[in-house]
């Protein structure tokens, strides 16, 4: 499994947790992050070969890496969780990157096949690659909030990275507006902060130690 960094929640939660679930059973897995460096990269081909499948996670190498990726590769299967082939902001009012979208025509074109975090995302592979459609696991034993018979007002949570909390300022005029109907906090738990002067905001910094107990503090999750 090739990963794109293990601080990514994509890449923390799609690849780099499910490794000892899948050594537990009988599956032989090594996971990396996706090289940096050009002698790096010729260590990683050199070791495809070693492989049943090459499970490529996210990043798109470009069409020449690509193929090289292939034909040291048994088996290649390209992931991804995001809409990756467009902008992250949009540029004259469009998300569309022909860059990124070329990128992403290179790597699908040359993976024996995909897996797509959804339906939606699945709908962007316009070819006959064989398809597995697999949302991201999420853990089921974390701590659930005790809800006091006293307790007054109520908290929305968000986590991500900061670099996400443009899509989230999006929003923040309505939840201000709400604010002022009913007593709410927002909880931000990520690598930023987010000021607002209007809403009742409580930052918190993201670690994988604290996050499910912040989490178990939160009455409404924002996606």
């Amino acid at each position: 499994c090739i990963f794109e960094r293990e601080e990514l929640p994509s890449s923390r939660i799609r690849i780099v947790q499910l490794v000892p679930w899948l050594q537990k059973f009988g599956v032989e897995v090594d996971s990396i992050a996706y090289p940096g460096h050009a002698t790096d990269w010729n260590d990683l081909l050199e070791s495809c070969h070693r492989y049943d499948i090459v499970w490529l996670q996210k990043t798109m190498p470009g069409l020449l890496k690509s193929i090289q990726l292939r034909r040291c590769s048994n088996r290649l299967v390209f992931d991804f969780d995001d809409a990756i082939m467009m902008r992250q902001l949009a540029k004259r009012g469009s998300y569309f990157s022909p860059g990124k979208k070329l990128s992403f025509a290179g790597i699908v074109s040359q993976a024996h096949g995909v897996t797509a975090g959804n339906e939606y995302l699945a709908g962007f592979v316009k070819n006959s690659k064989p398809m597995l459609i697999y949302p991201s696991p999420v853990p089921t034993d974390v701590p659930l909030k005790k809800y006091p018979n006293n307790q007054k007002g109520f908290r929305l949570g968000w986590v991500g990275l900061g670099s996400n909390l443009n899509s989230l300022n999006s929003i923040i005029p309505a939840l201000e507006e709400l604010s002022t109907r009913y007593p709410i906090e927002l909880m931000i738990l990520s690598n930023k902060e987010l000021l607002s002067t209007k809403l009742n905001v409580l930052n918190q910094q993201w670690t994988l130690e604290s996050q499910e107990q912040w989490i178990s503090q939160c009455d409404i999750g924002i996606m």
